[in-house]
């Protein structure tokens, strides 16, 4: 186990090749810890952690679910929103209105929560700005079009690009920032520097503290398909 944030964390990875072995460990962390909740996000950790946690006698089990990609109602579905699980969280209605009708789930197992945002009323929009452009090293006179997102396939930075490209050498002040991490940073760059604009298309990586790069943006863009 390791420190972060100071929340201890016992790292399992969750891989397909691994699930089994995952499954005992997980059992064994939660007979020893006895916790009151468990609460799993993704597919392989909500079949292996939930399931573990229903073997190991924890009472409350949430599965958590943010994207609004349907769920097939199949058996193994069934058995993960229906028994594996003894409450699940959304962050839109829609996903949840979308869950209770598939899984004919009763009244109030299902919930939405939307996504908490701190507190950004005192960040200054010229501070902000001033910081991005200095990240960039970009003049005063640039327009920023933004987009914070994790990278990955469905996030749509394919098509904003294309979409930027059409319209970057008609603008020359203009530039894109993409701000993120993920499995993108292996293929999207090389994307981008087939473009005619690449010059002007920054990937400036995660970002612990996002919010300057929506602060300082002219442009906010979400693309994903």
């Amino acid at each position: 186990a390791f420190k972060a944030e100071d929340i201890e964390v016992i790292p399992i990875e969750f891989k397909k090749s691994t699930q089994l072995g995952d499954f005992f460990r997980c059992y064994k962390w939660f007979k020893q810890l006895k916790p009151e909740l468990v609460g799993a996000h993704s597919n392989i950790d909500t079949r292996v952690a939930l399931a573990a946690a229903a073997t190991a006698g924890v009472i409350r089990r949430v599965r958590y679910r943010h994207v609004s990609i349907p769920v097939k109602p199949s058996p193994w579905n069934h058995l993960i929103y229906r028994k594996s699980a003894t409450a699940i969280i959304t962050t839109a209605n829609s996903i949840t209105r979308e869950l209770v009708e598939n899984f004919s789930l009763t009244e109030g197992f299902a919930q939405t929560i939307p996504t908490g945002v701190a507190d950004t009323s005192i960040t200054d929009r010229v501070a902000a700005r001033r910081q991005v452009l200095e990240i960039l090293g970009l003049p005063e006179s640039s327009v920023l079009i933004t987009q914070v997102s994790v990278l990955r396939q469905w996030k749509g930075h394919r098509d904003l690009m294309k979409a930027f490209d059409s319209l970057a050498s008609s603008n020359p002040d203009l530039h894109l920032v993409l701000v993120g991490g993920g499995p993108g940073m292996g293929y999207l760059p090389e994307f981008a520097a087939k473009l005619t604009s690449r010059e002007r298309i920054h990937f400036v990586g995660h970002q612990e503290d996002p919010y300057p790069f929506f602060k300082a943006a002219d442009v906010v863009t979400l693309a994903s398909i």
